[in-house]
């Protein structure tokens, strides 16, 4: 079932809705036994469809791990798409405002606001979602496709930020 949905998913039509029907009846019957291409499946809402459906409660231990993994990659995948659209709120306000010091606390406030986070953790958030997005976007891309976590990504971006 689940190699049915990945060769649909890259389809050059998708039928999301079909897909995604094509996910919750798998999770409806089958809620202990995992797709065998688990691993292969890229993240995204097909696989958090695959996962939203999975009674852990009847896994063995390997499965529970491979649960465990594929979530790990899909909260990759969200956490680099949260960073660009971090990067596209200050896209925005460099628009309205020019890149200057102003517009970078402006975005940094929204960032804070829409996301209730501290002034200074607003900022660092937006500072390695910026390097993250333009300096390094090939370590952006394995953040989004779940090759590395985003533990992994912050110790690439600050541990080359002088370089």
């Amino acid at each position: 079932m689940a190699s049915r949905i990945i060769e649909r998913m890259f389809a050059t039509e998708v039928d999301y809705e079909g897909l995604t029907a094509e996910a919750e009846s798998w999770a409806d019957s089958d809620r202990h036994v995992l797709p065998d291409d688990l691993e292969s499946i890229p993240p995204g809402p097909f696989l958090a469809g695959i996962l939203s459906g999975v009674d852990r409660s009847c896994l063995s231990g390997h499965d529970t791990v491979r649960v465990m993994q594929a979530n790990n990659r899909l909260v990759g995948h969200y956490q680099a798409e949260l960073a660009a659209d971090m990067v596209e709120v200050s896209y925005r306000t460099d628009a309205e405002l020019g890149r200057s010091e102003e517009a970078w606390e402006y975005a940094s406030d929204e960032i804070r606001a829409a996301l209730t986070l501290t002034r200074r953790a607003a900022e660092s958030e937006l500072g390695f979602a910026t390097d993250l997005w333009e300096r390094l976007p090939q370590v952006w891309e394995a953040l989004n496709t779940g090759k590395i976590d985003v533990r992994e990504a912050k110790t690439i971006v600050y541990g080359t930020s002088h370089v």
